[in-house]
């Protein structure tokens, strides 16, 4: 232990406290055109002579939650929607309790939402799947038009599969409402857009929207106070430039972590050295509020509990506790020699650094910070046993030869004192692939284009995978002969056999396993559980992540085009062969759909349709007697055709074996080039 008293180093730093308004920066927000006109100039509803039936009668739920909440007046559907008004007028006496409604079952229709404007302060929404498709409704409730009463002191989205998208538009509104000096330009109350936010267990991955809500020149310019992101599912991973491996270590460029940006913009984090009748005391105003770890898909009590209530996910209560996010002077202490008549330090040079082999959170100190601090020990005469300083370079160190990719968490902790068991903040993930000394891997694998691509990025829980060779499904994360339960053969792109990834496992050898549930729904291995490789160069996404310009249909079956993203309202069916314009790419829940140029919504499963052209012969000409079959494995035969004979190609398919056939009128004919020539 490094003791230091009489001009001593005293580093009086507690983990992570937030002052009430903590500040948030990050890379620009994205353009929030697609946010809808109606939620930008929302008005309010007349809500004259209106009863509480006739306003929330379209959804039970809805209307359920509301009477539950004014039990103790005795609300009835038949009383005035001014009862719940009045309400409103105490949103500022910090005196009296607001009533918090709580909306916990699956609503159906959520056009009423609009209604609780101005009455509720403290609104809590969860367990939805829906909501994504109604947002334009929930974001016209946060809209205040100016009017204070429609102030949101708290809101809860929890559990409601709401994605990036989502969050964005949620963002972009906040971001929309008036300050409170436009509103009321002589009061000295400072109030928000929305004052506490919570996303807790949603589907988010970028936080980075979070720079339209919040000004460092005045807090009250302020949108948010409070913001709770905990236990986004899947557990996403945002991709990075692929960093060169020198002595089994990179260098990490924090500049580059949306997370480390948001949580160090704010300059007021750093004070100097307080020096005091010959007594040196380093003091900040502001406590660490970023860390990062080596991430391998364990568990950091980020999650919240299993049995987490709905108040627990609203404010932030979650199993970290703060001895797993060391300060600064644990940091130092660590280093020491423990010798405290002749202290010194080891890898002073490691002081920002992160050890692949470790998986501990490490707070990350400034340029400036770091200074200060070694000027700290050289003034103490505290030295470095290797002769090194106090770097605020970031790197990993001690990666083991050959590994593929690494992986960081990254924590934003927004706290208001240590002993607080609110803990407000969340956590992002990345992933860097790595280039080896003698590889030809990429500089910049974040361009890529593949749809198959062949580093090993791991897929979110809940997602579907497929098999793009022959992989075998395990009971355990050994894979050995005895263990094994099935062969999965290598199969065409459109029999390719699915599997939904349940959860992460290692080997012993340290090797990454998905635990997968099977479903090939007409297969009799179809809900059989096991664990499977996770190499990209056997399993990939199912469904595209990147989008193309053009597509085409390859199901035999051909896709429907629906006029909502959740693939309902069907508008029109394409057949197999058929290549559609792509206006772009977008998220629902765990898959993705394409948007058409003309704004329908189709899958964007690879099993279904593939990126780019794929050309389909119009005709076939039998080079040889062939004959044609009633089915595609040829057991049925129907007719005979003579050397010459020139049939018109409906489609393709796949016998059970994966020999291609072509579909012609009434039936199937070989795909054998020995047999056939195509037509184009």
């Amino acid at each position: 232990m490094l003791l230091i008293q009489h001009k001593s180093l005293c580093l009086s730093l507690i983990v992570a406290s937030l002052m009430t308004l903590t500040a948030f920066t990050s890379p620009a927000l994205a353009s929030t055109s697609n946010v809808s006109e109606a939620t930008q100039t929302s008005t309010t509803p007349d809500t004259t002579n209106m009863t509480v039936g006739e306003a929330f009668g379209n959804d039970p739920v809805l209307l359920k939650a509301v009477l539950t909440t004014f039990e103790e007046i005795n609300l009835q559907s038949t009383s005035p929607l001014s009862e719940i008004d009045k309400m409103a007028s105490s949103v500022y006496n910090p005196d009296h309790s607001v009533p918090r409604l709580d909306i916990t079952d699956k609503m159906t229709e959520f056009q009423d939402l609009k209604y609780l404007k101005g009455t509720y302060s403290r609104i809590v929404i969860a367990n939805q799947s829906h909501l994504s498709e109604h947002l334009s409704d929930l974001l016209d409730l946060i809209n205040r038009n100016g009017q204070s009463k429609n102030y949101i002191q708290s809101l809860g989205l929890i559990n409601d599969q709401l994605n990036d998208e989502d969050f964005k538009n949620l963002c972009s509104t906040i971001a929309a409402q008036p300050t409170v000096d436009e509103v009321f330009p002589e009061s000295t109350y400072t109030f928000h857009g929305v004052n506490e936010l919570s996303v807790a267990e949603n589907e988010i991955s970028d936080f980075s929207p979070l720079n339209s809500i919040y000004d460092f020149s005045s807090a009250s310019t302020y949108k948010l106070g409070a913001f709770v992101g905990w236990g986004q599912h899947p557990t996403k991973t945002q991709r990075l430039s692929t960093a060169n491996v020198v002595d089994n270590s990179i260098n990490i460029d924090m500049e580059k972590i949306p997370t480390y940006v948001l949580a160090t913009a704010d300059e007021t984090r750093i004070s100097q050295p307080d020096f005091e009748n010959d007594e040196v005391y380093l003091s900040y105003t502001k406590r660490p509020n970023f860390f990062y770890r080596t991430y391998k898909n364990d568990s950091d009590g980020t999650e919240p509990a299993h049995e987490a209530s709905l108040d627990d996910l609203l404010i932030g209560r979650i199993p970290l506790q703060d001895s797993k996010i060391p300060t600064f002077y644990d940091l130092i202490n660590g280093m020491a020699n423990g010798d405290s008549s002749n202290p010194t330090i080891s890898h002073a040079n490691r002081f920002n650094s992160l050890d692949y082999q470790k998986t501990d959170f490490h707070p990350i100190a400034t340029s400036d910070e770091t200074s200060a601090f070694q000027s700290e020990l050289d003034e103490q005469s505290i030295p470095a046993t290797d002769g090194t300083k106090l770097s605020a370079e970031t790197q990993m160190y001690n990666i083991p030869s050959g590994t593929r990719s690494v992986k960081i968490r990254a924590l934003f902790l927004q706290n208001r004192t240590s002993a607080d068991s609110q803990k407000r903040g969340y956590v992002e993930n990345y992933e860097i692939p790595l280039n080896w000394p003698g590889s030809n891997a990429s500089t910049d694998s974040s361009t890529s284009d593949s749809s198959e691509s062949t580093t090993d990025t791991v897929s979110p829980k809940g997602t579907v995978v497929y098999a793009t060779k022959k992989i075998g499904l395990y009971n355990g994360t050994n894979f050995t002969k005895k263990g094994r339960q099935h062969w999965y053969r290598k199969q065409p792109r459109i029999n390719r056999p699915m599997f939904k990834v349940t959860g992460y496992a290692n080997s012993t050898a340290g090797r990454p396993r998905y635990l997968v549930k099977d479903v090939n729904h007409r297969s009799r291995t179809a809900g059989d559980e096991g664990y499977i490789t996770t190499q990209a160069a056997y399993v990939a996404p199912v469904y595209y992540r990147k989008a193309a310009k053009k597509i085409t249909v390859i199901n035999p079956n051909g896709v429907n085009a629906y006029r909502n993203k959740s693939l309902t309202g069907k508008a029109t069916h394409y057949r197999q062969g058929q290549t559609l314009r792509v206006k772009k790419l977008v998220k629902h829940n765990l898959t993705t759909r394409y948007v058409l140029t003309n704004g329908h919504y189709i899958t964007a499963n690879k099993k279904l349709v593939k990126n780019g052209r794929v050309t389909m012969p119009k005709r076939l000409k039998a080079k040889a007697a062939i004959n044609r079959y009633r089915d595609v494995n040829f057991k049925h035969r129907q007719k005979h055709y003579r050397k010459g004979t020139t049939l018109t190609v409906k489609g393709w398919d796949f016998s059970a074996h994966g020999t291609m056939r072509y579909r012609v009128a009434h039936g199937y004919v070989t795909a054998n080039h020995h047999y056939i020539k195509t037509i184009h």
